[in-house]
């Protein structure tokens, strides 16, 4: 665990010295190792490096690095993700669509899941879902609408 924090932190400072790069004029790598001295950081092969410092002492950098301006974000691959819950959404508007138009019965997102479990091969649930396996239901979601000329 201790590994792979200390490897998130390292690719953080990494991002924050090239964010703070592009934001603040005049920041340069000395500035960064600067940051990194007054932290806890030695001397390595002639420069003051990250890799030389506790993990408690690159958190402390990667505070100051916030405090001058550097914001963290979340990837995108966290959580359900942007692009499995934008195709959800287009598939959800195609079942109400064809559920307006009189298509389908049950409306409800669970008849949509059944619907697409059906028809993709070894798909479980959609928010565990491939990018093939979303866009496998969303062709068969739009051939069914194309076929009862239901707009989508």
């Amino acid at each position: 665990m201790s590994d792979a924090r200390r490897t998130r932190l390292y690719k953080l400072l990494a991002v924050g010295n090239r964010e703070l790069h592009g934001q603040r004029a005049g920041w340069c790598d000395d500035d960064y190792r600067y940051i990194l001295q007054q932290c806890g950081a030695t001397l390595e092969a002639g420069k003051y490096s990250a890799k030389t410092m506790t993990i408690p002492q690159l958190d402390t950098a990667l505070a100051r690095l916030k405090q001058l301006g550097f914001t963290v974000k979340k990837s995108a691959s966290s959580g359900t993700g942007t692009w499995r819950a934008a195709r959800i959404r287009k598939l959800n508007a195609m079942w109400c669509a064809l559920a307006d138009g009189g298509h389908v019965r049950n409306r409800s997102s669970q008849a949509m899941e059944t619907f697409c479990r059906k028809r993709v091969p070894d798909m479980t649930r959609l928010q565990w879902a491939t990018s093939d396996q979303l866009n496998k239901a969303i062709e068969e979601l739009k051939a069914w609408c194309k076929r009862c000329e239901v707009e989508t």
